[in-house]
């Protein structure tokens, strides 16, 4: 791969960090993971329009569109992935963050678990983002998927039926 590709697709990716930060700044989205994707898709589209003009006009070959496309997506990818994490109060970011803040001395596990917040909240809160997110939906007091989130898991339930994990176990 060119260097030029690289520095592209990572001009890219950063282009797309700053308005995933530029526009959470003011506010985070009602629709918050949908608002994500599109954020990331934006600078991809405008790169896309742009290489189309510019393959038309001159020296930009379809492997490099491609090349720059693909890690592009692949650095994306990656980061919206990670995204729930990073927002969600996660039990092992939390543990590390106490822990984090209690050195050099540490934290005794007796210690540890009168920092951490009431677990039932952290779930009430992933709740919450399910339903703005459109991921679920609430229908006489019972959680049902969205079409969206059956589609979205299904490849995630297949490779785990696959690997034989059972619901709640990695």
């Amino acid at each position: 791969m060119r260097g030029v590709v690289v520095l592209a697709g990572l001009l890219l990716f950063a282009i797309g960090m700053g308005l995933h930060v530029r526009i959470w700044r003011k506010g985070r989205p009602e629709r918050e993971l949908l608002s994500l994707v599109l954020t990331f898709f934006a600078p991809w589209a405008a790169y896309t329009f742009t290489a189309l003009v510019g393959m038309r006009l001159g020296p930009l070959w379809v492997s490099d569109w491609a090349a720059v496309s693909l890690l592009y997506w692949t650095l994306s990818g990656a980061y919206l992935q990670t995204y729930p994490v990073l927002q969600a109060a996660s039990p092992s970011l939390l543990i590390v963050l106490a822990v984090g803040k209690a050195m050099p001395r540490g934290l005794s596990e007796e210690e540890l678990l009168e920092t951490l917040v009431d677990p039932q909240s952290q779930m009430a809160d992933r709740i919450d983002d399910l339903l703005e997110g459109g991921l679920v939906t609430q229908d006489g007091g019972k959680l049902r998927l969205t079409k969206t989130s059956a589609a979205f898991i299904f490849p995630f339930r297949c490779l785990r039926a696959l690997l034989g994990m059972e619901l709640g176990r990695g």
